[in-house]
């Protein structure tokens, strides 16, 4: 299973609550946890097909960054992912 760990935009303003509760516990950054669909790997040391799996998991998932794509900071990985 390939789980995703993506930045989180923090907000300004009204809404910069994350920012108070990440300082509270000495937080750089906050974080958003994303599972992908199960997958089956033979070979857990044949990196290419590692590779390979990767992407086609994150591949699957496109549509739920896009979807989301405010939440995410904008160094995170995926903005290159939804733009490429």
């Amino acid at each position: 299973m390939l789980l995703t760990l993506l930045r989180e935009k923090w907000p300004v303003g009204s809404k910069a609550k994350f920012k108070i509760i990440a300082d509270r516990v000495k937080a750089d950054h906050t974080y958003l946890a994303h599972i992908c669909a199960a997958a089956k790997l033979d070979d857990l040391d044949d990196e290419d097909s590692l590779k390979q799996e990767e992407t086609r998991q994150l591949s699957l998932s496109l549509a739920f960054y896009k979807a989301n794509r405010r939440r995410f900071a904008n160094s995170s990985a995926v903005q290159g992912l939804i733009k490429g």
